[in-house]
């Protein structure tokens, strides 16, 4: 028999049947236990981070509406995908520009990189307000539609950093391609999700919304540089 250290509840299982919680997380952490613990956080079947990526780039509608339906053990918590997705992003783009910074002249990165977490988590933001507004007759809750809009971007912001590093690493101009794909996997993602007829509307309509989203956290940027 053992006592749960999270809940204090007793058991005599591998996990306590009241918190859920490993009889192994009972015990001190040595380094083995920490790298297990990462490698099952990642990779595992269910909940696993890849496999949450994998399958919003395929079934994105099947994840969130799942998710939203309450299958939250088997999927990686939205917030989490975000935080990760959105540091490697900003940390790719760093990088990959860091000699293109003049802080001197204002410039587009100058700006990323002065208000980084403006331009992440910005798009988000107005992305739940218009799908709030625009499908009000789902009548989803805002919290919904932010969780939406959470799960969406983070592959965006995979798209994106793969992107700039392959135009990094090869001198491809695919800057371009990286914004057509994102567009694109936005438009059919949240067509998915939020239409079941008239699809070709839906596309064409989430396609503006996209280039709206997008328009109004870089224009004011633009307007800004100095010629």
């Amino acid at each position: 028999m053992s006592i749960c250290k999270n809940c204090n509840n007793n058991f005599d299982q591998k996990f306590c049947g009241f918190c859920g919680q490993s009889a192994i997380m009972n015990e001190k952490i040595n380094l083995k236990d920490f790298c297990l613990d990462i490698f099952h956080t990642i990779f595992h079947t269910g909940s696993g981070f890849f496999f949450t990526i994998k399958n919003l780039f395929f079934k994105p509608d099947v994840v969130v509406k799942g998710y939203l339906e309450g299958k939250r053990k088997i999927y990686f918590s939205p917030v989490k995908l975000f935080l990760i997705t959105g540091t490697v992003y900003v940390f790719v783009n760093h990088f990959v520009n860091k000699n293109k910074i003049d802080l001197n002249t204002q410039t587009l990165d100058y700006y990323f990189d002065h208000y980084k977490y403006l331009m992440i988590f910005g798009p988000i933001l107005l992305s739940t307000i218009l799908n709030f507004l625009i499908y009000y007759r789902k009548k989803w809750l805002i919290a919904e539609h932010f969780i939406t809009s959470l799960f969406i971007f983070s592959i965006i912001y995979v798209l994106s950093s793969f992107f700039m590093v392959l135009n990094n690493l090869f001198q491809f101009k695919l800057a371009f391609y990286g914004i057509i794909i994102s567009v694109i996997f936005y438009s059919y993602a949240m067509t998915n999700i939020y239409f079941t007829k008239n699809r070709i509307i839906g596309f064409i309509l989430n396609i503006f919304i996209y280039i709206i989203i997008q328009s109004l956290f870089i224009l004011p940027f633009l307007f800004l540089i100095k010629r």
